[in-house]
């Protein structure tokens, strides 16, 4: 766990990336203010301010020797101000948050259907679940976006082969600046009308994201829902020509447009 940190007087301190909550120590002035709470609770200690590039949230008082403070998604700094010599330690956490908090849970399998990536959308249009049909176009990428709103190790990528197999297949994860985190490589399809997964190994942070999938023929066929124009850049669904393998970084074309919403996606176990 980076830090700890000690605190004291006022400030603001930089938090890491991920950070889901902060474990408190604190050693309050000698002549502070002290409730009826068991353990003692206290008042006039000190103040915390949680915040982001977009500014700061609600002040939150520290009231006890040790607490927890849950941190909002997209936190990357914390504001203080400690009274009368009073002072903290503060430990960052990762993880589950240890107590309630604004944080929504995060599904264990991420695909563009789901709430993480486009799936709010597909079903606001009422979009049919998907079917078997050809690759778009050889050696070209679609990449659909997702946000984490918690931290998630990633084991596996998949993607679900339709009715015919043929060539080879590549599935990965890139970051908002398109610098690929991980892939499958340049994989060989095997298994008609079946899930496709192969080991990954990364860990994904608080954040937005983009997930990937290129093929690098049109005869293999992969399980997708197509939505057509202007649907799927409305959905902020992206294309990149000649980009099998998944390059690093990849860059997405301006007007190639894919209408295919592929069954691809990753998971923290082995999906099938």
């Amino acid at each position: 766990m980076p830090g700890p940190y000690s605190l004291s007087g006022a400030g603001t301190q930089t938090l890491s990336a991920g950070v889901v909550a902060l474990s408190i120590a604190v050693t309050p002035w000698a002549n502070s203010e002290i409730g009826q709470a068991t353990p003692t609770n206290y008042f006039h200690v000190g103040l915390l301010r949680p915040g982001s590039p977009n500014g700061f949230m609600a002040v939150e008082p520290v009231h006890a020797a040790t607490q927890w403070l849950p941190l909002p998604v997209g936190c990357d700094r914390i504001g203080y101000a400690f009274f009368h010599g009073s002072t903290a330690v503060v430990t960052e956490l990762f993880g589950a948050s240890p107590a309630p908090g604004p944080l929504p849970p995060v599904s264990q399998l991420i695909t563009p259907y789901s709430p993480e990536s486009i799936g709010v959308q597909l079903a606001a249009i009422g979009s049919s679940g998907p079917s078997t049909g050809a690759y778009f176009s050889a050696n070209a990428a679609v990449l659909y976006p997702f946000r984490l709103s918690s931290p998630l190790a990633v084991t596996r990528l998949f993607w679900c082969n339709g009715g015919v197999v043929s060539g080879h297949v590549d599935v990965g994860i890139y970051d908002t600046g398109f610098n690929r985190l991980v892939s499958t490589g340049s994989t060989v399809a095997s298994g008609t009308a079946s899930i496709q997964s192969v080991a990954a190994a990364v860990t994904l942070q608080t954040s937005n994201y983009w997930l990937a999938i290129a093929c690098d023929n049109v005869t293999e066929q992969i399980e997708n829902h197509v939505i057509g124009l202007p649907n799927n850049k409305m959905m902020g669904m992206l294309s990149a020509a000649s980009s099998f393998p998944l390059p690093n970084p990849i860059v997405p074309a301006a007007n190639l447009a894919s209408a295919n919403v592929y069954v691809c996606g990753l998971a923290s176990f082995t999906p099938g």
